[in-house]
């Protein structure tokens, strides 16, 4: 969609971060190696979708759901991944509702069981890591 509301801000304060989360439909993260994914993991924690590959740890949080997974090499696949979220708003709504219902671990969950797990009899099994 040439000519359409597309800006690149760069580096931001986390203040216009979150008023430009507040404020777009979607994100697009066209990294070709990243080691953690946290823009994506961010994204979707803003309850926004995002636009992103599925090679490595970048497919393994984009799976999880709230995210359109294209070939982020190829400029044609993701440029029809940009105009579908941009077009198609029953799909953007889809990934955005994926998004919204996406939880993670957190630290106080974590250590809790961990916690749990060193004071309970050592036959107790307890899951550290996963989501709820």
């Amino acid at each position: 969609m040439r000519g359409g509301p597309l800006r690149w801000l760069r580096h931001v304060c986390d203040g216009t971060l979150f008023h430009e989360y507040r404020q777009c439909r979607f994100t697009v993260y066209p990294s070709l190696m990243e080691g953690f994914g946290l823009p994506i993991i961010e994204s979707i924690l803003h309850h926004k979708p995002c636009v992103c590959g599925g090679n490595g740890v970048l497919g393994e949080v984009a799976r999880g759901g709230g995210c359109l997974i294209v070939d982020q090499a190829n400029e044609e696949m993701l440029a029809a991944g940009i105009n579908k979220l941009l077009t198609d708003p029953e799909a953007c709504a889809r990934f955005a509702a994926e998004a919204s219902a996406r939880t993670f671990p957190s630290w106080s969950r974590d250590i809790n069981r961990l916690v749990e797990y060193l004071e309970a009899p050592s036959s107790l099994p307890v899951v550290i890591g996963t989501a709820r």
